[in-house]
C-alpha cells in the first residue's frame, strides 16, 4: 500500500477485494453518494454494480483505488478505458466509474488524493481526456474536480446536462 494523505493508505483493488468493493457500494447507494440512477442500497445492487462496472474495470487493469485507514476500508475511486478497445474514437479516453467516501472521511481530501493518483496512472495509460457524470447535487465531488484541474493547468470543460422528467 502506498500513503495517499495523513493516515490513509491507498492500493489498486483486485478480484480479492469484490467483498471490500460490495460494501463500499451499497454504502454509496444508502448515502446517495451523486448517482444518477435511483439504486436502493441492496446487496443485489451492489453485485451487479460490481459486476458490470468494476469487474471490467479490473480486468482491463485500469485505476481502481481502494484506500484504507488501517484494515478499513474508507474509499473507492474507478475508472474504465474500456470504450477505446470498442469504439473507434478520435481520441483516447476514460470514463469515470465512481468515487465513494465512507461519510465520516469526508472533507478530507481522500477523494481528490484518489482522483489525482488515477489521472496519473491514466496518462501512463495514453488516456487524453476523462469524461464523467458529476450529479448536480454533488458539488463537492465537482469542486474537487475543478480545483484538479486548477492546479494541474488541466482542461475542465462541462459538455453535457443530464435531464430527467417525471410522466
Amino acid at each position: 500500500m502506498q500513503q495517499l494523505i495523513n493516515q490513509i493508505r491507498y492500493r489498486k483493488a483486485t478480484f480479492d477485494d469484490a467483498k471490500i468493493i460490495k460494501s463500499l457500494l451499497v454504502h454509496a447507494f444508502k448515502n446517495n453518494e451523486g448517482l444518477f440512477l435511483p439504486l436502493k442500497p441492496t446487496e443485489h445492487n451492489a453485485t451487479v454494480f460490481y459486476m458490470t462496472e468494476i469487474r471490467p474495470i479490473i480486468i482491463n487493469d485500469d485505476p481502481c483505488l481502494i484506500a484504507f485507514d488501517g484494515e478499513r476500508e474508507v474509499a473507492l475511486s474507478c475508472c474504465s478505458t474500456g470504450v477505446n478497445n470498442a469504439y473507434d474514437l478520435t481520441k483516447r479516453i476514460a470514463l469515470g466509474g465512481i468515487t465513494v467516501t465512507k461519510k465520516q472521511y469526508r472533507r478530507q481530501g481522500i477523494a481528490d488524493q484518489l482522483r489525482k493518483v488515477m489521472l496519473s496512472l491514466l496518462k501512463e495509460k495514453g488516456i487524453d481526456f476523462v469524461l464523467s457524470d458529476i450529479s448536480k447535487s454533488n458539488t463537492s465531488s465537482e469542486k474537487g474536480c475543478k480545483k484538479i484541474a486548477e492546479e494541474k493547468s488541466l482542461f475542465f470543460n462541462e459538455i453535457s446536462v443530464k435531464y430527467e422528467c417525471e410522466i
